[in-house]
C-alpha cells in the first residue's frame, strides 16, 4: 500500500510485488533503448562538510546503487558511489527502474523506497535491485541495501523501512 507520499508502507517484506504498488513491468527489445554508463578509478562524492581532501575510506560509510536522495538530498546528479560520515542515514530510490538484459530490457515505476540504514565507517551499503521476471510482461523486483564490511564480506541486509516512525528517528539521529 502506498502512503500519500508515495512510500511503500505495510508489510515488512522486502519483495515488491510489481502490481501490489500499481507498478508495471514491460519487456522491450533492447535495440529500443540506449543506456551508457561511465566509471572512473576515482573516489566518487563525499556528502558531508569538508574542505581539502576526503576523509579516508576506513573513517566513512560508502554508498552506492539505486539512490536518488540521502537525508533529504537529491544525489542524481552527483558521481556515486557517495562517501557519508558514520551515523543513520534515509536513502531513497528512483521513482523507476530500468535493466537491460541480452535481448530484452524491464522497467518499473516503483516510487521512491525508503531505507533507514546505520551506517558504520569502512562499511559498504549498496542498494540492489533483483528481477523475477515471471512471463514477458510481468515480474517481480526485490529491492534491499546490503551492507559489507572493508574484507567485501556480506553483514547485514536491510528490507525496504516501512515504519514511519524509524524513519523519523533515523533522520533526527545525524
Amino acid at each position: 500500500m502506498l502512503n500519500s507520499g508515495g512510500m511503500v508502507v505495510g508489510s515488512a517484506a522486502s519483495r515488491v510485488g510489481l502490481a501490489s504498488i500499481g507498478a508495471r513491468a514491460w519487456v522491450l527489445t533492447a535495440s529500443s533503448l540506449c543506456l551508457a554508463c561511465v566509471s572512473s578509478g576515482a573516489r566518487g562524492s563525499p556528502l558531508y562538510p569538508h574542505s581539502g581532501p576526503p576523509l579516508p575510506l576506513a573513517q566513512v560509510a560508502t554508498l552506492s546503487g539505486h539512490v536518488q536522495e540521502v537525508d533529504g538530498q537529491d544525489v542524481s546528479s552527483l558521481v556515486p558511489p557517495f562517501e557519508l560520515l558514520p551515523g543513520c542515514h534515509v536513502v531513497r530510490t528512483p521513482e523507476r527502474w530500468g535493466s537491460i538484459g541480452v535481448g530484452m530490457s524491464a522497467t518499473a515505476q516503483t516510487g521512491m523506497l525508503p531505507f533507514a540504514l546505520p551506517m558504520q565507517a569502512g562499511h559498504f551499503y549498496n542498494i540492489e535491485v533483483q528481477t523475477q521476471i515471471q512471463t514477458t510482461i510481468a515480474g517481480t523486483l526485490e529491492i534491499q541495501a546490503i551492507e559489507t564490511n572493508a574484507t567485501g564480506q556480506r553483514t547485514k541486509v536491510f528490507p525496504i523501512t516501512k515504519d514511519a516512525a524509524e524513519l523519523q528517528a533515523c533522520g533526527k539521529a545525524e
